[in-house]
């Protein structure tokens, strides 16, 4: 009898064990993250565009078109040269001529970003003016060396340009600024000559954009 009794209680723990297994096996969970990471095309484009003339008259530069304008100052007196793009990016041999005080040449143009990714301005846009006797550079502002004013200035978008089409509008005037009536040969009734010797001064402009 106590034989039997024994065998009972074995096969009830062989029936508890089997079940306790079958319940936490029941209870399992197998978890899974499966997928696919892509980098599209992409494309980095910010070049100059929209050069305009003084009279209103709108060339279009992509990426190395060539673009005529010849402008004029007061009293149509003062020009400039063809302007050139190289790849969209650089403008080349301007040649702007001042012939008296008041005379001034400026030219409208875009910065535009085509590519797919936002650009920011890394610092801020540089002007320099340097003549044989004078260097200066100025950030995005107004260079006065008392003959001429050089002056290169931007909308609040310059900072930074979206992707897909961002650009900013700017404007670059450059203006002869000596005034003959300071030069003692103003009085009525008396001979007046005036003569200002050949000066030659070189421009420059740099915007460096940078992924955003």
């Amino acid at each position: 009898m106590k034989e039997n009794t024994k065998n009972v209680l074995l096969g009830v723990l062989i029936v508890g064990l089997v079940a306790m297994t079958v319940a936490y096996a029941a209870l399992s969970t197998t978890l899974r993250i499966s997928g696919t990471a892509s980098v599209p095309a992409t494309t980095w484009n910010v070049h100059f565009d929209n050069w305009t003339k003084a009279d209103g008259t709108t060339n279009t530069a992509t990426n190395g078109s060539p673009l005529a304008s010849l402008v004029s100052g007061q009293q149509n007196r003062g020009t400039a040269s063809a302007i050139t793009v190289t790849n969209g990016t650089a403008v080349d041999d301007v040649a702007i001529e001042l012939f008296q005080p008041g005379d001034n040449v400026s030219y409208d143009f875009d910065i535009v970003n085509s590519g797919t990714i936002d650009a920011k301005l890394n610092g801020d846009a540089v002007i320099s003016l340097t003549d044989s006797a004078n260097s200066t550079t100025g950030a995005n502002s107004s260079i006065n060396n008392n003959l001429i004013t050089y002056n290169v200035t931007c909308d609040s978008n310059e900072a930074m340009l979206a992707a897909n089409g961002g650009s900013t509008h700017c404007t670059l005037t450059v203006k002869y600024n000596e005034d003959i009536t300071n030069q003692n040969h103003d009085q009525p009734g008396q001979d007046q000559t005036y003569s200002q010797q050949h000066t030659s001064l070189t421009l420059g402009a740099s915007w460096n954009y940078v992924q955003r």
